[in-house]
C-alpha cells in the first residue's frame, strides 16, 4: 500500500489519464522503473510490464491490469504511464481506469455502478430505466468468468483477445458510488 493512498477522487470519461496525488505517482513510478520526461511531459516506462494497480472502493476491489496503464507513444518503441501527478488535491480516474471496469451512470440516483470489466460476447442487453436499476441487472458470464477476471485482470476472461464485449457481471459484484469515492491504491 501506498502512503497517503486514500483520498476523494472523480471519475472521468473525458480524461485519457488518470490524475492522482504527486506521492503515489512518484511511488509508483519507482515501482514499475518509470522517468519522467519533461520532452513528453509523462513518465517513460518499459514496455510489456506485467502486474496490476489495485483500486479499493469501501470492500470492492479494481484490479487494473498494467497494461491499461501503459501505452505505446507513436514511435511504437516508447511506453508512457497512462497517469500524472495532480498537486491540485482534485484527483480523478480516467480512461487508464475506467476500460477495466463497467460503468453505469445512474442519472436517477447520482450514482455510479461498478462491475469488473469481463468479455462474454456480443448479445447486448438494455438496463431498465428506473432508480438504481443497474443494481439489479445480471449479464451474461457465468460465475467461472467472472472468477477467472477478478484472478486475472490481464486475462478478459474471454478467452479471445478479440472477442467483442457485451455487458456483464452477477448483481452481487456491483458496487454504487457517488460522484465522488474513497479509492486507495493497493498493489502493483
Amino acid at each position: 500500500m501506498y502512503e497517503s493512498s486514500t483520498f476523494n477522487v472523480f471519475f472521468d470519461t473525458g480524461a485519457t489519464l488518470s490524475y492522482l496525488p504527486r506521492s503515489i505517482i512518484e511511488s509508483l513510478a519507482v515501482d514499475i522503473g518509470a522517468q519522467y520526461s519533461k520532452a513528453a511531459g509523462l513518465y517513460i516506462v518499459p514496455c510489456g510490464l506485467e502486474g496490476t494497480i489495485d483500486f479499493t472502493f469501501d470492500n470492492f476491489t479494481v484490479n487494473v491490469a498494467l497494461r491499461e496503464f501503459i501505452w505505446q507513444l507513436e514511435d511504437g518503441s516508447t511506453c508512457a504511464l497512462g497517469a500524472d501527478a495532480s498537486d491540485e488535491q482534485t484527483y480523478l480516474l480516467g480512461d487508464s481506469f475506467l476500460r477495466s471496469v463497467y460503468a453505469v451512470f445512474d442519472q436517477d440516483s447520482a450514482a455510479i455502478h461498478f462491475a469488473h470489466y469481463v468479455n462474454c460476447g456480443t448479445n447486448l442487453q438494455t438496463i431498465g430505466a428506473g432508480l438504481n436499476k443497474a443494481a439489479e441487472f445480471d449479464g451474461e458470464c457465468t460465475q467461472k468468468q467472472l472468477d477467472d477476471a477478478i484472478t486475472d485482470p490481464n486475462s478478459d476472461g474471454s478467452g479471445s483477445e478479440d472477442a467483442a464485449p457485451g455487458l456483464s457481471a452477477g448483481s452481487s459484484l456491483w458496487l454504487a458510488l457517488g460522484a465522488a469515492a474513497v479509492v486507495q491504491l493497493i498493489t502493483l
